[in-house]
């Protein structure tokens, strides 16, 4: 699906290609413009594309952290088996706090429920287009969109409070 700013570079350029000939300094300026454009719309790609990864991975050193307490670790000395959670790190992990981490982790959980529920209103103006919007089906895709909906808005909440 193209963004709304993708759409915006490619007008740029179509109306630089239709008025170059009577404005060509107001033509040049749009060309300019949409190139801009599309290259910070790259760069704000590539920047979330690093901030997914970098999520990513601070979620996984948490999930690390977390597998860690449930474990048992043995004194190499004297063989006495020690909960892992009394360590020091794991200690650390419950008192640390990643707002950040959360909320993108949250937005990006919200933003694939939002993917659904554009699928489940894709569907329904099919099933109203045909004239049968009072089907079984068409229901369970009614129910869809509001569940994932409003899933996706108490992720949003719950980051928020």
């Amino acid at each position: 699906m193209e963004s709304i700013t993708k759409q915006l570079v490619n007008i740029g350029h179509g109306m630089s290609k239709e008025i170059a000939a009577d404005e060509p300094a107001v033509a040049k300026l749009l060309v300019e413009l949409s190139s801009s454009l599309d290259v910070q719309y790259e760069r704000g790609n590539a920047l979330e594309a690093k901030c997914a990864a970098l999520a990513a991975e601070n979620a996984g050193l948490k999930e690390l952290i977390k597998q860690h307490a449930n474990s048992v670790a043995v004194c190499p000395n004297c063989s006495h088996e020690e909960p892992s959670e009394t360590d020091d790190i794991v200690a650390l992990y419950r008192s640390m706090e990643t707002p950040a981490t959360d909320a993108f982790l949250a937005e990006v959980r919200a933003s694939e429920l939002d993917s659904l529920a554009g699928v489940a209103e894709t569907m329904l103006v099919k099933f109203a287009n045909q004239g049968v919007s009072d089907t079984p089906e068409s229901k369970g895709w009614e129910m869809i969109l509001r569940q994932a909906s409003q899933r996706a808005a108490q992720l949003r909440k719950g980051v928020q409070s």
